[in-house]
């Protein structure tokens, strides 16, 4: 099935908005989600960068949690 440029600009700004991969294959009615990922591949650090942020947003937090209950439980300790 040969992709019109209607399909393309369609593609483009699902993916560049963060629709899921195989949600936007579906959609054009490409079989495999590779095919999409082929074709459409440079749209697709931008989602690498936010997912990067976003993993390293929840690292701080779980860095951030775990010396709060550090200190918590030194506070416990010292008070023993």
């Amino acid at each position: 099935m040969p992709l019109t440029a209607d399909t393309n600009t369609a593609v483009t700004w699902q993916l560049s908005e963060g629709t899921p991969l195989h949600i936007v294959s579906g959609r054009t009615g490409l079989s495999q989600s590779s095919t999409t990922a082929n074709i459409y591949a440079h749209f697709l650090p931008q989602q690498d960068i936010e997912a990067s942020l976003t993993i390293g947003y929840a690292l701080d937090r779980a860095i951030q949690n775990a010396k709060k209950v550090a200190s918590k439980e030194s506070n416990l300790l010292a008070d023993c």
